[in-house]
Order: structure tokens, then sequence, then C-alpha cells
């Protein structure tokens, strides 16, 4: 049984550097974390983000199975590591937004996934493995365009 704390999706995050997969999940998780018990890890999270240590993960039930979501070739092949080497109880799923070929390193890493999830068609179409296309979502009430761009040059200190 699974003590109230427990996480069942784990996010990985050991990019240490501010990048868009950072943004995603600082963005994202506390608002995934009141509908589903979900926990990042990794290195220069904010404090504020419900996160768990990889060091506690290890100790974790393994009666419950876990999802480990990756998005990097690095967060892959730690889930594939803590799910073999360390026997937790893992599922392993990688998001793809890339549409480019895979090196053959990432192709063996999503080999090795139990699901895989695209952005988008394009990106699918560069995957070898079977996969689920789930379209990013936009707020498009927060994210639209300035309805006075010549105000908004004038604030920005922009030539018109």
């Amino acid at each position: 049984m699974a003590k109230k704390n427990d996480p069942l999706v784990i996010v990985p995050n050991f990019k240490i550097r501010l990048s868009g997969v950072t943004s995603t999940i600082t963005a994202l998780l506390p608002i995934q974390s009141k509908l589903i018990s979900v926990r990042a890890t990794g290195p220069g999270l904010p404090k504020d983000l419900p996160c768990i240590s990889l060091i506690k993960l290890i100790f974790l039930s393994r009666n419950i199975s876990r999802v480990w979501h990756a998005r990097r070739n690095t967060e892959m092949l730690v889930g594939i590591l803590l799910k073999t080497l360390f026997r937790c109880n893992l599922k392993l799923m990688f998001t793809s937004a890339s549409q480019r070929n895979h090196t053959s390193f990432t192709k063996c890493l999503i080999r090795q996934m139990d699901h895989v999830i695209a952005t988008s068609l394009a990106g699918q179409s560069y995957l070898d493995v079977p996969s689920t296309v789930i379209m990013h979502g936009i707020d498009t009430e927060y994210f639209s365009p300035c309805k006075n761009k010549e105000i908004l040059r004038d604030v920005l200190g922009l030539p018109n």
C-alpha cells in the first residue's frame, strides 16, 4: 500500500540550466499535483515544487507500479537503471517533441520504454516504435497576441 505522499508519477529533470522541458515541468507540476500524485526529481528544481529525491525513490514500495516520465536521454537511462538494477516497479514513458532523426543511442533507449508519446504527427514520423500523439496544449487566454502592438513596442522601447 502506498503512503499518502508517495508519488504515482515521477517526472525527472536532470538538466540544471533552464530549458523548455524544465519550464514545462515547473509550470505544470503544481497544476498536475492537484489532480494526481506526481513528484519531480533532480537538481536545481524550485523549492516549492512537489519533489522526491532519487535515493527515496529506491526505497518506495515495490507493490505499486509507478510511471517514470522521461523527456531526455539521461532521464530515460536513469529510469532504465532504476527499473533493472534497483528493481523499482516503474513503467517507463518517454515524450518526444523532436522532429528529427534520433541517434542510435537514443533509439536504443526509446526501445526500452514501455510507452512513447510524440507531441505532433511530424515528430511521431521520426519514431521507430509504436507511439501515441498528444499535442501540446496552449492556454490561449494567457498566451495571445498583443492587441495594441504600438503600445507594446513603446513599453519595450522597440522601434516602430
